[in-house]
């Protein structure tokens, strides 16, 4: 029995990795994944300057150019990027665990929560850069914890091109880095290489905060909270570890008695074993980050979405599996246990791989089924044309471009229109997104006319409900 308990943790692993290879191809494509491979399709040399996607996942962009000629219209490989990064990152987490010596009960807890949470599910199958982010964090921690200045050098310059945020996980990293050295009882600042570390980074990361400190507002990464409030943070980290169960309320209400209630282990932490270093370590990488999130947030612009704290998961995940099974006889830490299990159990019987994709695809196949010759559809803004062109671009199209909001509109796209003269039915499509001004809204409801019902509708739980009309 104990041979086979010592196998659990990458038995757990192994079954996480293998859940997101057989699901990966259950979403329809959304507005972001099509965004990337739009990108995907335009000259090399354009993909810094073209303003399609401003979040600065150049690295990913550089993956699929070459990646996506095999097959241009395979959502498997414009999404195999995330999911090679996310499996990797299964493999760093238990080398992590082995090398901060977690025990078996630790082990076990870490792994079914790294396996199986559904943030982390979304991530790892999502064609957008965070899962490729948060690969590159966990072996910069890696290579910090060990020492290696020169692993660390490599991953935190390289997370200069996954997104613009990232140099916070750079900065969580080269603190860990810190940690670790004076663990080892080395005077980190004494040390040359350090200085090299912070050169090199400096090279990398400099541009990219020039371009963020004088292009702010292009460069924000969501438009709909520029100010961040309580019930945005709350928001966002609900969605980012539980994805569909934030749409269930008491779901919510559930996570966020647990979510109270493991605060105080932070106080916890400091009044018992203060000197235990790994406790220190996985504590540092996910709270670092986050905090100086927090921070950027309050004196700058709001840089904290559901998708920016998907990457802190992984080591928030560590420190959790450490400290609640650190001493599993004490009833708190047993009830706590007891609430982050339920949840994850729950989370997962809700998660659904397909979610995330709004079942756009199905919706496109129904307006496919109903079209007829001398019919026209017709696009609001760009986040409902980009996705629908994927599955009916042979259908004839025209992009009205009502909106004026930078991200509805997206000026990067040069996609031409076929249009139709004179058609007999319009299939107009638009979404109820708040970034709408009341003009266009206006306009809209103009074209639509009042009190009928959309032939079909596209519900996301990370972007604007998408309407499908059909005006005779």
């Amino acid at each position: 029995m104990s041979k086979f308990l010592s196998k659990l943790p990458a038995l757990i692993l192994s079954i996480g990795a293998i859940l997101r290879i057989a699901t990966l191809g259950s979403a329809a494509i959304w507005y972001d994944e099509a965004v990337t491979l739009y990108r995907s399709t335009i000259p090399f040399w354009t993909l810094s300057s073209n303003p399609t996607d401003l979040s600065g996942a150049l690295l990913l962009d550089l993956i699929l150019h070459p990646l996506m000629k095999l097959s241009p219209h395979s959502l498997i490989l414009l999404r195999l990027p995330s999911l090679v990064a996310g499996l990797i990152s299964l493999w760093l987490v238990w080398l992590l665990m082995q090398r901060l010596k977690f025990t078996l009960e630790q082990q076990i807890l870490t792994s079914a929560l790294v396996a199986f949470l559904p943030g982390l599910l979304w991530m790892g199958q999502d064609a957008r850069s965070y899962s490729l982010t948060a690969c590159l964090f966990l072996a910069a921690l890696w290579f910090a914890i060990d020492m290696k200045w020169l692993g660390l050098t490599a991953c935190c310059g390289l997370l200069c091109y996954c997104h613009n945020t990232d140099i916070i996980l750079a900065g969580g990293a080269f603190w860990v880095y810190i940690l670790a050295s004076n663990i080892d009882h080395r005077n980190v600042f004494k040390d040359q290489k350090t200085y090299i570390i912070l050169i090199i980074n400096a090279i990398f990361y400099g541009p990219i905060l020039f371009h963020l400190f004088n292009h702010g507002d292009a460069t924000m990464i969501q438009p709909w909270a520029p100010v961040l409030t309580g019930n945005w943070f709350l928001v966002s980290i609900i969605m980012a570890i539980w994805t569909n169960g934030y749409s269930i309320s008491y779901f919510t209400l559930a996570a966020l008695i647990i979510l109270s209630l493991t605060l105080p282990l932070l106080i916890n932490f400091m009044k018992d074993d203060p000197g235990d270093n790994n406790r220190l370590i996985t504590l540092a990488a996910w709270l670092f980050p986050l905090f100086a999130m927090i921070v950027i947030s309050l004196a700058w612009k709001n840089i904290i979405l559901y998708r920016t704290l998907m990457p802190l998961l992984f080591p928030f995940c560590l420190w959790l599996g450490w400290e609640l099974m650190h001493r599993p006889c004490k009833l708190y830490r047993f009830i706590l246990s007891i609430g982050w299990i339920g949840l994850l159990i729950t989370g997962l019987v809700f998660w659904n791989p397909a979610a995330r994709g709004g079942g756009l695809d199905q919706v496109a196949a129904q307006l496919r089924s109903e079209f007829r010759p001398g019919d026209e559809i017709e696009y609001s803004t760009a986040t409902t044309f980009l996705p629908f062109y994927y599955y009916l671009g042979d259908l004839p199209y025209k992009q009205l471009k009502i909106a004026s909001n930078g991200f509805l509109k997206d000026p990067g796209i040069t996609i031409p229109d076929d249009p139709i003269p004179s058609p007999q039915r319009i299939w107009f499509i638009t979404p109820r997104d708040p970034l709408l001004t009341q003009a266009e809204s206006d306009q809209i409801l103009a074209i639509i006319g009042e009190g009928k019902k959309p032939f079909a509708s596209v519900t996301y739980l990370q972007a604007a409900t998408i309407d499908v009309w059909l005006i005779k």
